[in-house]
């Protein structure tokens, strides 16, 4: 499931900024290169929200994207300081 994955990546990029240890960073970039090969649904847009066992698109749990903000928020996440998704970005003046 895309939000998984999204999910992983979002707190593996707070538990680095806040610890500063280097795998969490690691296994950012890592996840990042997964979902960039199997997750991004480059000839429809968006992702794909659920994979099998050998990564190949599907749809048992529901048909669809239903949802982008997972994916929106982890690679947003990184651009906005260690707080709550509203109040950071109430405070962005950018």
């Amino acid at each position: 499931m895309h939000w998984v994955l999204t999910e992983a990546v979002s707190t593996a990029t707070v538990l680095h900024r806040v610890t500063g240890d280097q795998r969490y960073a690691e296994d950012v970039a890592r996840w990042w290169v997964y979902a960039d090969r199997h997750m991004v649904d480059r000839e429809r847009g968006s992702w794909h929200h659920e994979l099998d066992a050998s990564n190949t698109p599907a749809g048992s749990t529901w048909q669809g994207k239903p949802d982008i903000y997972h994916a929106y928020q982890a690679a947003l996440l990184p651009t906005i300081p260690t707080t709550s998704f509203a109040s950071a970005l109430a405070a962005r003046t950018d």
